[in-house]
């Protein structure tokens, strides 16, 4: 894969299913529950690891160029 950068943030809130997460650095998100560790609670600490994924950016080329291909076949009366 690529290189990693590592942050921390703190959940500063909960509205409804919403977190409200600030990072360290200063930026905030609002994220869903389903994005988060079990347990996540007011105060949890969370570590994020965000790296580049090539594989997956050339899976997704792929599959993209592969639906574009059809849909021009479609267009012009090929199967």
């Amino acid at each position: 894969m690529g290189a990693e950068k590592i942050h921390y943030a703190v959940v500063d809130e909960i509205e409804e299913s919403t977190y409200v997460v600030l990072f360290d650095e200063g930026p905030k998100l609002h994220l869903s529950g389903n994005f988060l560790p079990a347990g996540t609670k007011e105060g949890s600490v969370l570590k994020i690891t965000i790296e580049l994924d090539e594989a997956e950016k050339e899976r997704r080329i792929a599959k993209i160029q592969d639906l574009q291909t059809k849909l021009l076949d479609r267009t012009r009366g090929r199967k």
